[in-house]
């Protein structure tokens, strides 16, 4: 989970609409087959290898090119990890992923995200599934900086924060960046926090300033969330359109007109009548 203080009921509730989806899942993949062309690798974390160095390599595999990653879900997808966008009920819990043997590596997202933080929270449960088996102390750490090594490579940010630098950082500059890099004004502080081109009261002073101007809970989304397919893709080679898919929904995963709605409504809506005026 993203967070780290949540409701039990909250949690409770997203474990329950995850097994659910898994069982769904399961099933549907017994019908449908899913080639991958991005080689999907295991690296724990070790004294040789940390968080950031494995960012570097999933960038190298993947042939993601230097600077900004213009479409994570694009090249996750490629690595046959399935993304699924739920309704968590919650703000508190941002994204959770499965890794079991019997299934593809699975990505949930909280669908109320907003596009920055669907990201972080994706290279992030990325991470996760790259780099932990066994959870432990360190492990929500390492994938924050396996998620923002992931998306803004240090020496790439840098240099455009300098290129675009008239002095000390500022809010206003992070804003007119942030399009650039498609990543949250306060992951971009973070950064360069982490990278030591700013102090710990240079940090400080920012989040005040980021606070002062409202943007510390509603910041800009200047540029559009992106959109997983795959999942997509498998409901409708299963379940066909709307047309069909409730009544085999009903027979397949055994559930029913409301929950059918609930789980994957958004993935098959129902399409709008056309009002066509006679000449």
């Amino acid at each position: 989970y993203r967070k780290k203080i949540t409701k039990a009921a909250d949690k409770n509730f997203v474990s329950g609409l995850v097994n659910l989806l898994r069982i769904h899942l399961s099933t549907m993949l017994n019908m449908v087959d899913i080639e991958a062309s991005n080689e999907l690798f295991k690296k724990p974390v070790s004294e040789d290898c940390n968080p950031v160095q494995i960012a570097e390599l999933v960038r190298e595999a993947w042939g993601i090119p230097n600077g900004p990653l213009q479409n994570l879900t694009h090249y996750v997808e490629k690595a046959g990890i399935i993304i699924i966008e739920c309704p968590f009920g919650t703000n508190t819990i941002d994204g959770t992923s499965l890794n079991l043997n019997n299934l593809p590596p699975v990505i949930f997202l909280n669908n109320s995200l907003p596009p920055d933080r669907y990201r972080f929270t994706l290279a992030h449960e990325l991470g996760h599934i790259i780099m932990h088996s066994v959870p432990h102390e360190f492990m929500e750490d390492e994938a924050d900086t396996f998620a923002s090594s992931l998306l803004m490579p240090s020496d790439d940010f840098i240099r455009s924060v300098i290129a675009t630098s008239t002095g000390k950082v500022t809010i206003s500059q992070l804003i007119k960046l942030k399009p650039y890099w498609k990543m949250a004004i306060s992951a971009m502080m973070r950064k360069l926090l982490d990278t030591n081109r700013i102090s710990d009261n240079e940090y400080r002073g920012l989040h005040i300033a980021l606070s002062k101007l409202k943007l510390n809970r509603n910041e800009p989304q200047p540029f559009p969330k992106e959109k997983p397919a795959l999942f997509k893709q498998i409901l409708e080679a299963c379940l066909g359109d709307y047309r069909f898919a409730k009544s085999k929904a009903k027979d397949l995963l055994n559930i029913y007109g409301d929950d059918f709605t609930l789980l994957y409504g958004a993935f098959l809506p129902e399409p709008k009548l056309k009002i066509v005026s006679r000449s």
